[in-house]
């Protein structure tokens, strides 16, 4: 679009073309715009693959699962609201009740499954809950102005940093170093 705000009589100094600079830049831009379709997006598939982007790590397994039960549980309030405004019959109540309490507990029966035979995956789940139950007071400290926004930064940024080694590594909070090394726009 801005290409067209090109005013035509552009001249530089020494552009001795047969073509005008507008048309130069335009015939770059449609380039650029068919090599990223033609190039890029048909082989960003390959990459994801062979990097395994699009395989879930074990606790993003479980973060999964629990989404779905999260998602399901909201659901069955909607629908709860819907029959209680008699917006759907009680056989359709019954039918999407049924769905997602099924969807329930396959969610909690893959969760079971998967910590029953890892418990360091279980320990590193609830560690993982913790901190981020941590980052929500910190939140509310911040909010309701019982922290400034300097100790805010400096606690958050450690909180974030072992929620990061706790994904990457096969790693418990009691276990974790805090060794953070902080950077010169982080001390700032």
């Amino acid at each position: 679009m801005m290409i067209l705000m090109i005013p035509d009589n552009i001249s530089l100094e020494g552009w001795d073309l047969p073509f005008s600079i507008k048309d130069f830049l335009t015939l770059i831009t449609i380039s650029t715009i068919m090599l990223s379709l033609f190039l890029k997006v048909p082989s960003i598939g390959g990459f994801i693959k062979k990097l395994k982007l699009n395989k879930l790590n074990p606790l993003e397994k479980i973060e999964k699962e629990q989404t779905n039960i999260i998602v399901s549980l909201e659901n069955i309030k909607k629908i709860n609201g819907a029959y209680q405004k008699f917006s759907i019959t009680r056989t359709e109540y019954d039918a999407l009740k049924k769905r997602f309490e099924h969807n329930i507990a396959n969610s909690k029966e893959i969760i079971h499954s998967y910590t029953q035979t890892n418990h360091a995956i279980l320990t590193r789940v609830i560690s993982i809950i913790s901190l981020g139950m941590v980052k929500k007071y910190l939140l509310e400290l911040l909010t309701y102005n019982e922290l400034d926004e300097r100790n805010f930064k400096l606690i958050l940024i450690k909180i974030q940093d072992k929620m990061r080694k706790l994904e990457l590594k096969e790693a418990t909070i009691l276990n974790l170093k805090d060794d953070y090394e902080w950077n010169i726009f982080e001390k700032i």
